[in-house]
């Protein structure tokens, strides 16, 4: 009976050995599988904290590109540079990166390739690759823009006005020009500068200097690190470059006006055959009253680009397309312009009004220069800038600074 006893007994321990023994193995599994299930968690959070690190490198490009516009995407983004290639941190959260880099497209002047790379804790890491295209015109930043950093220059004893509200003109040989406002299209900034110290500077300078109205209320001056000086150097390169004169305005000698490529059909050819119109001295410089200047109709707008860097402009002077001064400018009587007008270097004060310039579309200048006693108007238009942008021979469509789009998204 006692060995009977002793058998149950021995048959209990082992019993109950198995029975600890299938608990213990399926405590570890359950720890196994929830530290498993934890180590997911953390890499599926990593993994989507790098993916929005990527994101926000894109829309950060995006933002970027698109402030200035992009006349040539080789120009004016891959070459200038204009997108930082070192790792850069998600703004407040430090753990979270990403890192761009941009390559030329299958069309180099409207196409371009970002890759963009997020990085996140536990070596997460997502890659997408982004086909970037140069889209539609949309406007520009305002009826002026002044593309320095800092400013210089005044707009002393000037009589303005400078309107962002938006005007459609139909006749620039009338005085005034045939022009009529347009509220379909929202207004934009009368004055548009780089940073906020610019803008503080520019309302001070503005005090009893005219009407300054727009967006906003007067005077309509806003930030909206829209181009550089150094961006306006490159969109007019570009735009040399788009209408058959790579080399710029670079003829010597004489005084006589020339056309690149040319030569030209006509006394008035169509801007399709000439390209660019090189003004070595503008007729108010050339004595005996020497006439007016004509630099493209709305029908046939030009690419005019006035090597004379003390220009001086006769009353009557009209003009339609883009206008590019290399430095000073006096403009006197009327003169009417509709389109882009851009003021590469001009001296303090060296934009001198004597009688009353109208000028539609934009205005860019690197500094508030103007001066002089007469009165001057810059107002915005869309029509304008976009008679501007299809001025010249324009062998890729399209002269004047486009926003990009995206075109393709796929992740790597």
């Amino acid at each position: 009976m006692k060995a009977v006893v002793d058998n149950q007994r021995g048959f209990a321990m082992l019993s109950v050995f198995m029975l600890l023994m299938l608990a213990l193995t399926l405590g570890a599994a359950t720890m196994t599988f929830t530290l498993l299930d934890f180590k997911s968690t953390q890499h599926f959070a990593t993994g989507n904290q790098a993916m929005a690190g990527t994101e926000a490198g894109i829309v950060d490009v995006i933002n970027t590109i698109n402030t200035r516009g992009v006349v040539n995407f080789q120009n004016d983004v891959i070459t200038a540079g204009l997108i930082p290639t070192s790792t850069t941190a998600v703004n407040g959260y430090s753990n979270v990166t990403y890192q761009l880099a941009m390559a030329s497209g299958t069309n180099t002047w409207t196409d371009g390739i970002l890759t963009a790379t997020g990085n996140a804790a536990l070596s997460a890491q997502r890659v997408i690759k982004v086909g970037l295209k140069r889209g539609n015109l949309t406007g520009g930043p305002g009826a002026l823009h002044l593309s320095n950093d800092a400013a210089a220059g005044s707009f002393a004893g000037n009589s303005m006005t400078i309107d962002g509200n938006n005007w459609l003109v139909t006749d620039i040989t009338t005085n005034p020009p045939a022009a009529s406002l347009d509220a379909t299209v929202a207004s934009r900034p009368a004055i548009s500068t780089r940073n906020d110290t610019v803008t503080t500077q520019i309302v001070t300078a503005l005090a009893g200097q005219g009407t300054i109205t727009g967006l906003g209320s007067a005077p309509s001056v806003y930030t909206t690190a829209a181009g550089s000086t150094a961006d306006l150097q490159r969109f007019v390169d570009d735009i040399m470059t788009n209408n058959g004169a790579p080399g710029g305005c670079n003829r010597s000698g004489g005084g006589q006006d020339y056309w690149i490529p040319g030569p030209c059909s006509g006394s008035t050819p169509p801007a399709s055959q000439c390209g660019v119109h090189c003004v070595r001295q503008t007729n108010g410089n050339s004595g005996g009253n020497g006439g007016v200047d004509l630099w493209g109709s709305l029908a046939r707008p030009a690419v005019t680009f006035v090597t004379d860097t003390s220009a001086r402009l006769n009353g009557g002077a009209f003009g339609a397309g883009i206008l590019i001064f290399s430095r000073n400018a006096v403009f006197g009587g009327n003169f009417n312009f509709c389109g882009w007008v851009l003021f590469l270097n001009p001296d303090s004060n060296g934009i001198t009004i004597q009688g009353n310039p109208s000028i539609y579309g934009e205005v860019l200048s690197p500094l508030p220069a103007f001066t002089g006693g007469g009165s001057i108007s810059v107002k915005y238009s869309d029509n304008c800038l976009s008679i501007a942008d299809g001025a010249g021979v324009n062998t890729n469509p399209g002269n004047l600074p486009h926003p990009v789009t995206i075109t393709s998204w796929a992740e790597q």
